[in-house]
């Protein structure tokens, strides 16, 4: 067996929640202080110590967290590390359920729901009930959405009823509450569970019977538990019964990244671990093994100073790359945009790869106009959190009718834009399409379907293709985008649905394209005619290929866990990133996107870059914004340069 050298591969505190094996334990570990290291290695020292794999349970939120532990453990060690119990905590519900559910009048061969399930169960029974001719009755996955929190953090469901699409949910409180006792009644005769179900029958188990209880806990007398910060109530209640006896429970997180309350997650837990559990030892890991010292002590300041709640901590790198984290002040998005791509051309430039570079956002439509520049260079990235700008359905739409007006006889356009409409499928679209290559508009309407349905919409459509021939280019930006979004509306309206509460959903997603029609109009300002914006994006576009080094954009949640060399924040600003203002500070929701911003800021190994335009769209308008509140009173832990600072903009720079 190899010899692992603790003492060498170990910082202090690491080394100390190692060997505490015997009781409570809580390890608050800080962004990049090798959380995960140290589990493994926790691991490894039991089983160095004698104790039996097959009684410790190793609980993750992800199969893959879970995977790769063991994984490392084992090269660590041997293949006993394949004894533990690495699992995340539904599928630890489901082993115990599926050996003692009938001690609760349960069967055991239960069948568990996806969420398309779940939703489609919910939207079955409304419809059953009559609920979905309500108009504004909030739609299945919402409904869905409240039920889960109701069950995980033990509350009634009467309060996550939130503002519906279009309606107040709490309007339709009683029939959300009846929906949901029928939902559970149907799961029961169906013998079926959802997620939330593996968690509340497994502490229901765990809390009724005894004996289930006493087996259980003798099987697995060591527990531990990652990212305890992203627990909900029903999860901390099955571990404090699952520890009752022997109380060796070890939870490692850190308050700071708690950024799931929408989930359900309770950062309480392991704030008020101690409280629960007063015997408990504590450790705390402090180093920093990803990021310069000054990324740091703006991180460090920035919670110090913010934060109402949590366990402070500072955190200590000792690294010094030689650059402090830079706020960039912009007149608006789209010099945003330029300041970005600077970044990334001075970043290459300088000998850093792509992959290195990391644009974090707030929201998913932030990035848009990024995302367009990047494409037209021919620079391939990644996203995760949401599609690709120029990937969306409603904007090639869009793009599909600025090009029929640019060319009458566009078969490809046309046939697109033509499936928009009521009654035109595949095979209509296809043959006045090809009629078009003939006559142009013409042949919208000299067609031998005069007697069907959609022709008033062919004579309609060729009178505003004309129409919008004549008018300037911005103007035909801004009509367009009104027909298409009225069409889109008018085609949802029109839908034979068997539960209404669809149709609120389709009209909501229409009436959020406004953010990325904005975007479309912002690139068209660069040019004065159709024409010339059309050949922007098609003939100068360069479509990025296949490659491992792409840029890296990412929404905060989807870039938790991940490092990178240089990382830009999007959107500095009260009301965007946060999405609160300085007047809710201290609040629930305020505390939560701190914690964001925390998050953001520490995924920065090098380089940190953040970005506050003065003017930013909000809800379809142009508004003066603030810079984010988080970094007020910061100003000597970070250097302050406008778009027009010397030294920035030049390729001198040396990262």
């Amino acid at each position: 067996m190899p010899n692992v050298d603790y003492e060498k591969e170990l910082n202090k505190e690491q080394l100390s929640a190692v060997k505490t094996i015997d009781g409570p334990l809580r390890i608050i570990a800080g962004a990049g202080s090798g959380k995960t290291r140290t589990l493994i290695y926790r691991v490894a020292w039991m089983l160095e110590h004698g104790i039996d794999p097959r009684n410790i349970l190793l609980l993750t939120f992800t199969n893959k967290a879970a995977d790769e532990m063991m994984s490392r453990a084992e090269s660590m060690l041997d293949d006993r590390c394949g004894n533990v119990t690495a699992c995340t905590f539904h599928s630890f519900c489901v082993l115990v359920l599926r050996r003692y559910a009938d001690s609760i009048d349960m069967s055991k061969d239960f069948t568990i729901m996806g969420t398309p399930d779940v939703i489609e169960a919910i939207d079955r029974i409304k419809s059953k009930l009559g609920y979905n001719k309500l108009k504004g009755m909030p739609k299945g996955s919402a409904i869905a959405g409240y039920i889960s929190k109701s069950i995980n953090m033990k509350r009634p469901i009467e309060e996550f009823l939130h503002n519906g699409d279009r309606v107040r949910a709490e309007d339709y409180a009683e029939e959300i509450k009846k929906v949901a006792r029928e939902y559970k009644s149907y799961k029961i005769e169906r013998n079926l569970m959802d997620y939330d179900d593996l968690l509340y029958f497994t502490e229901k188990l765990l809390a009724e019977s005894p004996i289930v209880r006493n087996m259980t806990e003798s099987k697995y007398q060591y527990v531990m538990v990652d990212e305890y910060q992203d627990t909900n109530s029903l999860q901390e209640n099955i571990l404090l019964l699952l520890t009752r006896n022997h109380h060796n429970l070890c939870v490692v997180g850190d308050d700071y990244q708690s950024i799931y309350k929408f989930r359900g997650a309770d950062v309480n837990n392991i704030i008020d671990f101690k409280k629960k559990i007063p015997e408990a030892h504590d450790v705390t890991l402090h180093r920093n093994y990803r990021s310069d010292q000054r990324i740091l002590d703006l991180a460090n300041n920035v919670m110090k100073d913010h934060a109402n709640e949590g366990i402070y901590k500072e955190m200590n790198s000792g690294y010094d790359f030689g650059q402090m984290p830079q706020l960039i002040q912009v007149d608006s998005s789209y010099d945003e945009r330029d300041q970005v791509f600077q970044i990334i051309q001075n970043a290459l430039c300088n000998g850093f790869t792509r992959s290195d570079i990391a644009i974090l956002e707030r929201s998913s439509f932030s990035s848009n106009l990024i995302e367009a520049k990047l494409t037209q260079e021919g620079i391939p990235y990644t996203k995760a959190g949401g599609l690709k700008f120029m990937e969306k359905a409603h904007v090639q739409d869009i793009l599909a009718f600025l090009k029929c007006i640019a060319n009458p006889h566009n078969e490809i356009a046309f046939f697109r834009a033509l499936k928009k409409y009521p009654a035109i499928g595949d095979t209509f679209a296809q043959r006045i399409s090809e009629l078009i290559i003939k006559s142009g508009y013409s042949g919208l309407v000299e067609n031998p379907y005069k007697k069907r349905a959609f022709y008033p919409d062919m004579v309609a459509l060729k009178g505003k293709l004309e129409e919008w021939q004549q008018m300037d280019f911005p103007q035909v930006m801004e009509s367009v985008e009104k027909y298409y979004s009225a069409l889109c509306e008018r085609v949802i309206n029109e839908m034979k649905l068997e539960d209404e509460s669809r149709r609120d959903e389709l009209l909501s997603e229409n009436d959020s394209h406004s953010e990325d029609f904005n975007t479309l109009n912002i690139m068209a300002k660069e040019h004065r005619t159709l024409t010339g914006f059309l050949d922007k994006l098609t003939l100068e576009v360069n479509v990025p290929t296949a490659d491992d080094d792409a840029l890296h954009i990412s929404t905060i949640h989807s870039a938790k866990g991940l490092e990178f060399p240089i990382v830009i924040i999007l959107d500095c600003a009260d009301g965007i990133f946060p999405r609160v203002t300085c007047e809710n500070e201290h609040s629930e929701d305020d505390e939560e996107e701190l914690r964001c911003f925390y998050v953001a800021m520490t995924r920065a190994k090098n380089q940190l870059y953040m970005i506050q335009p003065e003017y930013a769209t909000r809800y379809g308008h142009m508004e003066q914004v603030a810079l984010s509140h988080y970094l007020t009173g910061e100003e000597e832990y970070f250097e302050l340069v406008d778009e027009t600072g010397e030294g920035f903009l030049g390729t001198a720079v040396v990262f």
